[in-house]
């Protein structure tokens, strides 16, 4: 009885360590892109086809929505990835749990101050009902 209780033991044990590796790793898990150039649009609407994750941006990245990105290697990481924008398109990134915030990366003006933050919410339409996939701009 008591090797059966330690066996048990050992396995939940062994398996809360294999999960904890995989808890907030979703920067290192692989993907595999298509293509050599691709515009920002299809850049994104490829991670998104392979991983549950949520892109946010302002107007200014939405203006670069049609430029290219450069496809380094085809499989390779969440980060690694999202490290090219920075170099081709100027655009920097942060990953808050299943959200990328995509923001461009831009001199400013003295005194002023950017913040990056989660909001979290519903939007609701006139009858009350969830409105799927809508942004907010603040």
């Amino acid at each position: 009885m008591k090797k059966i209780i330690r066996r048990q033991f050992l396995t939940l044990v062994f398996l809360l360590c294999a999960l904890q590796g995989t808890f907030g790793q979703t920067a290192k898990k692989i993907i595999t892109l298509k293509g050599s150039s691709v515009t920002l649009q299809q850049f994104i609407a490829q991670i998104k086809q392979q991983q549950s994750l949520q892109f946010t941006f302002d107007e200014a990245v939405n203006a670069v929505l049609s430029k290219n990105v450069t496809i380094r290697k085809n499989k390779t990481t969440i980060e690694e990835a999202l490290g090219w924008l920075k170099s081709d398109l100027s655009i920097g990134y942060k990953m808050i749990d299943d959200y990328v915030i995509l923001s461009l990366n831009s001199p400013g003006k003295p005194g002023t101050k950017t913040e990056v933050g989660v909001i979290r919410g519903k939007v609701l339409d006139e009858t009350q009902a969830p409105m799927v996939g809508a942004m907010v701009k603040v």
